[in-house]
């Protein structure tokens, strides 16, 4: 949370100093022209002179410019300061002493005697520039070495106090500019990176809080205690991440053969379920005959079944009892000889085959070992 709010300070801070770099340049710019201008009133006298210095305040170069109070004529002249003072005299004059802003020019006024007509400049050899008019009449000036003065009449029998205006051209410069705009520049860097660390922290406070959620304890299981001792207490072990990753790679691996096995189990479930099949009842009970197997061969016998396709029952062999000699001979002789006792089967044969009885066929073999897998 502190790396978002310092971030998103920053980040507005360094808004709002490019902001100001910009504006310093365009909307708080200062005007290349300077123009300041006198303010007399209308009954003030009807000349105007300048001090020595003050056409060179700003640039050397000034255009001076003089307009009629009612539209009459006008004079401008430039001339050494002390010609123009003697020029003057002791009539009634407005001096300008310098600019009070960038817009105004001070004055002073200095009494005198008033003239009963406007004095014309016009005429005189004591200027070095000078140029007349009507209603209103600009003069340009370049500064030279020495000091120089500006005098502006207006003339006529109507006259009143003219208006000078004094226009320079300056150099603005923007020194604000860049390094404003550069360090606005850096703090929406760093304030950028500060937020980007915030939005991190963020996103592992998140993650670590669902992994506390979703954290498992194992159980450790008891130490086995002595007889007569008092029960051992469980205890948890807490996983890591690491175990709580291993563990999830571990189930994820042993899923499929999980499945396998449970598929395996219910198919197991469902043929313990069914039975044994029940024999259809026309079909008659096939005859096995009892082969002599040793006990430990159940399992080589039960694969040399498989391989060969040997199947579990295998019908008895028919056998065709001898004939003897004295039927034989009976028969030639055309009479039928008594019918003699058959003789007893040993004890522990069947049929007279010498099998003992009790001895395994292949149903008991195969059919026991089926039937042990199905439990299993």
């Amino acid at each position: 949370m502190p790396y978002r709010i310092i971030g998103l300070a920053l980040v507005v801070l360094g808004v709002v100093s490019a902001a100001l770099g910009v504006a310093s340049a365009t909307v708080w710019r200062a005007d290349s022209t300077v123009t300041a201008t006198t303010h007399l009133s209308s009954d003030g006298p009807t000349l105007v002179t300048t001090e020595p210095g003050v056409l060179g305040l700003v640039d050397d170069r000034v255009d001076i410019t003089a307009r009629a109070a009612n539209g009459g004529d006008v004079t401008i002249a430039v001339g050494r300061a002390d010609d123009v003072s003697g020029w003057v005299g002791d009539d009634p004059v407005a001096q300008v002493t310098g600019m009070s802003d960038w817009s105004t020019l001070s004055t002073k006024t200095v009494t005198g005697k008033a003239p009963t007509t406007a004095p014309d400049p016009t005429d005189s050899d004591m200027w070095v520039s000078s140029t007349s008019g009507t209603g209103e009449v600009t003069l340009p000036w370049t500064a030279r070495p020495g000091q120089w003065t500006a005098l502006v009449a207006a003339t006529g029998d109507d006259a009143r106090a003219p208006t000078l205006a004094l226009t320079w051209d300056r150099e603005v410069t923007t020194p604000w500019l860049w390094p404003l705009v550069g360090v606005g520049a850096i703090l929406v860097v760093v304030g950028l990176v500060l937020l980007s660390l915030g939005r991190r922290s963020t996103r592992n406070r998140r993650q670590e809080a669902v992994l506390a959620v979703a954290r498992t304890s194992v159980p450790t299981p008891p130490a086995a205690g002595a007889v007569g001792d008092e029960p051992a207490v469980s205890t948890t072990t807490t996983l890591t991440r690491r175990e709580l990753r291993e563990h999830a790679l571990r189930e994820a691996q042993n899923q499929p053969r999980r499945r396998s096995r449970q598929r395996g189990k219910e198919a197991e479930d469902a043929a313990a379920w069914a039975g044994p099949p029940v024999p259809s009842a026309d079909e008659p009970e096939p005859s096995t005959v009892a082969i002599p197997v040793d006990e430990t061969a159940k399992g080589a016998a039960d694969a040399w079944r498989r391989r060969w396709n040997v199947p579990a029952r295998i019908p008895p062999i028919e056998r065709q009892p001898a004939a003897s000699s004295g039927a034989q001979d009976a028969s030639t002789s055309g009479a039928t000889p008594p019918a003699a006792p058959a003789p007893e089967a040993p004890a522990g044969s069947v049929d007279g085959q010498g099998t003992p009885p009790g001895t395994p066929g292949w149903d008991d073999i195969f059919g026991a070992d089926e039937r042990r897998r199905s439990r299993k």
